[in-house]
């Protein structure tokens, strides 16, 4: 029972966190309507930042500082994670339902795929295509069912905006991840991110003033868990985790957004958008399925004579695999024509050495040359 602990305590973890993030949502609907989106970002992220400020205080005594070379990337990250995803989902929350801002804000991997299309020239693959088309159309079906028109409204577009926002950030701070502590990086993207809201001070100053006491305590609650405590545990998602797989895990934010906004809020999501929300999630799984190969293949991938297919056994230990051959992760146009496979064995015919040998499946022994 308790080698099953760790592996509890982290799906617990990521359920909570799942939780928190789905409460971000519902969170902006509600403080929104009070606050303007550049006072809520800074309120918001400037409790996040003490919070954090006080946290590395309590354990290191300082503020850690970045290296030299790594603080315009860190300062980036800040930018498109905090200042400019913020900004865009409060503004377009403020007509957008909370179910539809997060259906809309879980697109986020189908713009990281084609961020890697477009900056880092990776061909995607028919699958990946598919995944981002169908994903596009339940966005579109998610529009028409809140507007009752294909077309989409200004609040819509902003949270789009948003998502690519957080594609952004996400490729930006994963290369950080492996050579800071999740913590860290997290909080320096906070305090340069709410460097930039600085502007919006003197909005901040009034709507504190006029604004319920539950708004504030709704942008209070914003800023310790979602920001604060969201966010690094978020890292430490990352940190151990595919960025492609960490990604699905989003998928369960809208249903669970959903639910919170009709408890809520009262916000009822109609069919359209329920069968887009499920069009797009379809369309965002398939961008990250990953292919498994089964028993049955593996078993295939060995002749008759006990060989593995597509292998080069030339070399007494290391395999290579054979270009043109079913193995080869070459795309099928980029591959040259196919040529004839020779396994060839070091030594005499019919007698191959023992240090060759041993790479050797033994139904393929003594069978080399012929």
């Amino acid at each position: 029972m308790a080698a099953r602990l760790p592996r509890f305590a982290a799906l617990l973890g990521i359920a909570a966190l799942i939780a928190i993030f789905a409460s971000a949502f519902v969170g902006i609907r509600f403080a929104v309507r009070e606050y303007p989106p550049g006072a809520l970002a800074l309120l918001r992220f400037g409790v996040a930042s003490v919070l954090l400020a006080g946290v590395l205080l309590a354990r290191r005594r300082r503020l850690p500082r970045p290296a030299l070379r790594d603080a315009p990337g860190l300062a980036a990250s800040g930018l498109f994670g905090v200042t400019l995803y913020h900004l865009a989902l409060n503004a377009g929350e403020r007509t957008v339902t909370a179910a539809v801002a997060s259906l809309f804000v879980n697109t986020t991997p189908i713009f990281a795929a084609l961020l890697a299309t477009a900056l880092l020239r990776e061909r995607p693959r028919p699958r990946v295509a598919a995944g981002i088309a169908i994903g596009f159309a339940g966005v579109t079906l998610v529009s028409l069912g809140e507007t009752g028109v294909l077309a989409f409204d200004r609040g819509a577009a902003l949270v789009l905006a948003a998502a690519l926002a957080s594609a952004v950030y996400y490729v930006i701070e994963k290369p950080y991840l492996s050579r800071y502590p999740a913590l860290e990086v997290t909080a320096w993207g906070f305090w340069s991110g709410t460097l930039l809201l600085l502007p919006f001070g003197g909005q901040l100053a009034g709507a504190i003033r006029e604004a319920p006491p539950t708004a504030t305590l709704a942008v209070l609650y914003l800023g310790a868990f979602p920001a604060a405590i969201g966010y690094v545990g978020w890292s430490m998602v990352l940190a151990r985790m595919e960025v492609a797989r960490a990604t699905t895990l989003l998928y369960l934010i809208p249903p669970v957004a959903a639910l919170l906004g009709w408890g809520l809020l009262g916000e009822a999501l109609g069919p359209a958008a329920a069968l887009g929300g499920a069009v797009t999630i379809a369309g965002v799984a398939l961008v990250n399925a990953r292919r498994k190969e089964t028993s049955s293949a593996r078993r295939a991938a060995f002749d008759r004579h006990g060989r593995r297919e597509g292998v080069d056994w030339d070399r007494s230990r290391e395999r290579s695999v054979i270009p043109g051959s079913r193995h080869d992760p070459t795309p099928p146009s980029r591959r040259r024509p196919p040529r004839r496979l020779h396994v060839v064995l070091r030594g005499r015919r019919g007698r191959a050495p023992a240090e060759a040998a041993r790479g050797v499946p033994g139904a393929a022994r003594g069978r080399a040359g012929r």
